[in-house]
């Protein structure tokens, strides 16, 4: 009925030529209609092959961004681990004081060995770093792409967090390094036995080594709170926790923290340093400081046997410390016969005009020869 109209007169009928001729209309529609159905399969599988191929580049893009990414970071790495394994500090060392002898145009005072330098300092840090650098890209390049999207998005954003961590723990090491060289550079070290310095240099030493170690703990304090916020540790969140905890473990342990404020008294004040020769009202302790911690000091006595004495007791102790005296007493008591009483003044004359006169005497002290009794 869609094909062949029907006649003017109402009455449906065909003719054959007419019935034919829509016949041959519908064969080709017919024939057209299947064909159809092979393309709508045809353009599915084009699709399918270029999502495939779509998901090729885009595999490609990302190994090249990758490798970009990586691959020089690593050659980077690998060409400073080399370098540093194969003596470059002590050189740049070298050239460093060549070079400012140069500028100067004349010779330093005083020339420093490279392991009394800072570079020194700065050697082992950079090899630790360069050598987690190295590794973390290697991983980065090599393993990410046999990896499926999601473990090698893990990969990576773990070696980003090892190369922070290890670029953070090597400028601490870095700093520490430097704060040591510098006490070591400042301090006069362990004095000997029957080796006195003097008060300026028993004060001199103290001030060193009370700013090297309050340096060493601000070090290490701020690596460590540089460091925890890659862990996702909240700072104020600790340090709150630290407090609490630090009252309870105050109240449980009360001896290892009396030892630990006589310990910071110590640092703080500085009554005595490493190397000085102190003694108690007492006598009880009379020897010399080895070392100070921060829980006891150790005193090494004249018989060479160390003394360990608690923090704690320095800070209710008179201490003598003979090492910053600023003159040495000499108080002689001299016998004379009570047949030599007649020449008791001719003696004091002497002995008056002998340490009045003696250039190795200081004319600031008190020099008095009297008779004291008979």
């Amino acid at each position: 009925e869609q094909w062949l109209p029907a006649p003017s007169d109402g009455v449906r009928e065909v003719h054959p030529l007419r019935l034919a001729a829509g016949l041959s209309r519908w064969r080709p529609r017919r024939a057209a209609v299947a064909p159809a159905v092979s393309d709508v399969a045809s353009q599915q599988a084009s699709v399918a092959a270029a999502e495939r191929v779509w998901q090729a580049w885009q595999w490609l893009k990302t190994l090249r961004h990758r490798w970009l990414q990586s691959l020089g970071p690593l050659l980077m790495s690998s060409a400073m681990l080399l370098a540093l394994r194969n003596g470059v500090m002590p050189r740049v060392h070298g050239l460093m004081a060549h070079w400012m002898s140069y500028i100067l145009r004349e010779p330093p005072k005083t020339k420093r060995s490279y392991r009394q330098s800072f570079l020194f300092a700065a050697e082992r840090p950079l090899v630790f770093f360069t050598l987690l650098s190295f590794v973390t890209h290697a991983v980065s390049l090599f393993a990410s792409p046999f990896l499926s999207h999601d473990v090698a998005t893990t990969v990576v954003r773990y070696s980003d967090m090892t190369r922070d961590l290890s670029g953070k723990i090597g400028l601490g090491l870095f700093s520490y390094g430097v704060v040591n060289q510098k006490i070591a550079r400042s301090s006069r070290g362990l004095a000997k036995k029957s080796d006195i310095l003097g008060a300026e240099t028993s004060r001199q030493e103290s001030q060193v080594l009370a700013v090297g170690q309050t340096a060493r703990v601000l070090v290490v304090l701020c690596t460590t709170l540089a460091c925890l916020p890659i862990f996702h540790v909240d700072i104020g969140t600790l340090l709150s926790f630290c407090g609490a905890g630090g009252l309870a473990i105050s109240l449980v342990s009360k001896g290892v923290v009396v030892n630990l404020i006589g310990s910071l008294t110590l640092y703080l004040t500085q009554p005595f340093t490493l190397g000085d020769w102190i003694q108690t009202v007492d006598g009880e302790l009379d020897g010399w400081v080895q070392s100070m911690g921060p829980y006891h000091t150790v005193l090494m006595r004249w018989d060479r046997r160390p003394v360990y004495i608690p923090n704690s007791r320095f800070v209710s102790t008179q201490i003598i410390n003979a090492s910053r005296m600023t003159n040495r007493r000499i108080l002689m008591d001299i016998p004379v016969r009570i047949a030599d009483l007649h020449k008791v003044d001719a003696i004091l004359y002497d002995m008056t005009e002998l340490i009045t006169n003696h250039k190795a005497l200081s004319t600031e002290m008190h020099r008095i020869v009297r008779l004291r009794k008979i």
